[in-house]
């Protein structure tokens, strides 16, 4: 019968204490390939991001120059007023710029119909933000 020996008694052996160094260090080295590996992907997925972002760029860079054309020939034309665009733009700006409306909601604590703004989500539902009166 093979009685294995005690763990305090293994690790003062020059074999074991090898043979645990070797697996350690065996696995030690296959964490530090992984995450090799996936620093590497990273960086791919980095690098595609980036020529992405310069790809777009360019198309923005290029919708923005047919645009400022489109209007001046319009202008020119006199099918378009300047002032009456540039109000109607920045109206749009301010409209998409402006934060979102929330959504009026039911409170999951006491029941009651709420404005979004005194609703906070939480994991259980929407609940009064100033407690429920």
């Amino acid at each position: 019968m093979h009685m294995v020996p005690p763990m305090s008694l293994m690790f003062r052996s020059p074999f074991y204490r090898m043979f645990w160094m070797s697996i350690n260090d065996q696995l030690q080295t296959e964490a530090l390939e992984a995450n090799l590996l996936a620093d590497a992907e990273t960086a791919r997925d980095l690098e595609g991001l980036r020529r992405r972002v310069i790809e777009q760029g360019l198309v923005i860079e290029e919708l923005g120059a047919m645009v400022a054309v489109m209007s001046k020939m319009l202008i020119a034309s006199g099918q378009l007023d300047a002032q009456v665009l540039e109000h109607r733009v920045d109206a749009e700006l301010d409209q998409r710029r402006a934060p979102p409306v929330k959504p009026a909601g039911t409170c999951v604590l006491c029941s009651r119909q709420r404005p979004g703004e005194q609703l906070s989500t939480t994991a259980y539902g929407a609940v009064c933000s100033g407690g429920c009166a």
